[in-house]
């Protein structure tokens, strides 16, 4: 799910950039820094969309030839939630089930978690339906997956799903 954010960073600023462009050089650094980073239990910051305050004077930091800006700004992060259905893209077939992303969220999906009658054929790499030899579901499908399990420790981008349950499962054939 998607959350505009509030948060905060503090951004370290060489002297060299001291003068007119400091505030460009700190947007630029504020960016670089955040943008795709890991923001603990609000989940990844996808975009700074505004940033909310004047950074005035920063701090100096003694014994460096640098100062510190605390900015506040506003964000879109993503975090995944148990029971949450997503469209993916198969990227990885093995024989105790397969890997998808859907963006940059990384799921796994056990054999076990596989309607009853797919089996796993490993000279195609592929599952396939028992009573429907044409339902199969290889490398590059489209799925779509309900989340069952997120662990948000370190991080929260990989997490396991399932095919099982209503509207879940092949959305394309291949």
């Amino acid at each position: 799910m998607f959350f505009i954010t509030t948060l905060n960073q503090n951004i370290f600023i060489s002297a060299q950039y001291f003068g007119e462009n400091i505030k460009k050089k700190l947007v630029s650094t504020l960016l670089k820094t955040v943008e795709g980073s890991f923001a603990g239990p609000f989940g990844n910051i996808v975009i700074v969309t505004e940033i909310c305050n004047k950074w005035g004077q920063g701090k100096l930091i003694i014994g460096t030839p640098s100062a510190m800006y605390n900015i506040t700004f506003k964000a879109i992060t993503f975090r995944p939630f148990k029971g949450e259905v997503f469209d993916a893209i198969i990227t990885n077939m093995t024989n105790v089930g397969f890997f998808s992303e859907a963006g940059s969220l990384q799921i796994f999906v056990s054999k076990n978690q596989i309607p009853t009658g797919f089996l796993y054929n490993g000279k195609d790499k592929a599952f396939f339906n028992q009573l429907n030899l044409e339902e199969r579901f290889s490398r590059d499908s489209l799925i779509r997956i309900r989340i069952i399990s997120v662990k948000n420790e370190k991080n929260p981008n990989h997490v396991i799903g399932t095919l099982k349950g209503t509207f879940l499962g092949l959305l394309k054939k291949k």
